[in-house]
């Protein structure tokens, strides 16, 4: 409300102080025109920015953290295998020595149990690193939508009084300001950018990372580290 009363005053200072042409609907009508196509392309550019930074930890949970579950696993298994304990190499290798029903569904079911465990803990770190993303995407287009919406709504009220282009562009830019879509340009082309970037380094990194050496977990829990902050740096 106390926006719209703004608006109004300052719509009621211009009228003042200048005449209303017959071409104010037109100008009006062209600057609602762009305002839509700037909404669209802001929106896109959004989307495809984070549609890079999805893609990236796509790619570190493919290429280092799923094979880094996978040997964690099996070397624990063949562990057990050697001190003569159940594991799944226990069960394969009854299965193919004593090939009756009871060692192939047994070594069956170890094998699905063993896949069921490892992609529910590849999904438990792909949440931990998707979710913000996703969330902060969200609520991103949400205020750009916002931001438009007022915008648009302005636009309408302030373009009845005005008389020339210059005067709609330097009227419309008072209007970003005051709504607060000023500096949406900055912050999708600086912020989400540096996000972007900053995923991708350390994507790269993690994927120098050998899963089969001791400290993998420390090295994949640093990464994994500093994409949250990243994350969290960005709200």
């Amino acid at each position: 409300m106390k926006k719209t009363i703004q608006l109004l005053l300052i719509a009621f200072l211009i009228s003042s102080c200048i005449s209303i042409p017959k071409e104010t609907v037109e100008l009006s009508k062209a600057v609602g025109i762009d305002l839509k196509g700037l909404h669209t392309s802001h929106r896109n550019v959004v989307i495809i920015y984070y549609q890079k930074i999805k893609d990236n930890i796509d790619i570190f949970i493919k290429d280092v953290y799923a094979p880094y579950v996978i040997n964690f696993v099996l070397k624990k298994e063949l562990s057990s295998y050697k001190n003569g304990q159940e594991s799944i190499f226990k069960a394969l290798n009854d299965a193919a020595q004593k090939n009756t029903i009871a060692t192939t569904e047994k070594a069956t079911n170890d094998m699905q149990d063993f896949l069921s465990a490892a992609n529910r803990q590849i999904k438990k770190k792909t949440d931990e690193l998707m979710n913000p993303i996703t969330t902060q995407e969200t609520e991103l287009l949400l205020k750009i939508d916002q931001a438009y919406q007022n915008t648009m709504y302005a636009n309408s009220t302030l373009t009845a009084y005005l008389s020339s282009i210059r005067k709609v562009k330097a009227t419309q830019r008072e209007a970003l300001s005051m709504i607060g879509l000023k500096g949406i340009d900055s912050l999708v082309t600086t912020k989400l950018l540096q996000l972007s970037e900053g995923v991708k380094e350390a994507i790269q990194r993690g994927k120098e990372i050998d899963t089969k050496s001791d400290n993998a977990l420390d090295q994949i829990k640093e990464i994994t580290d500093e994409i949250k902050k990243l994350t969290q740096k960005n709200k």
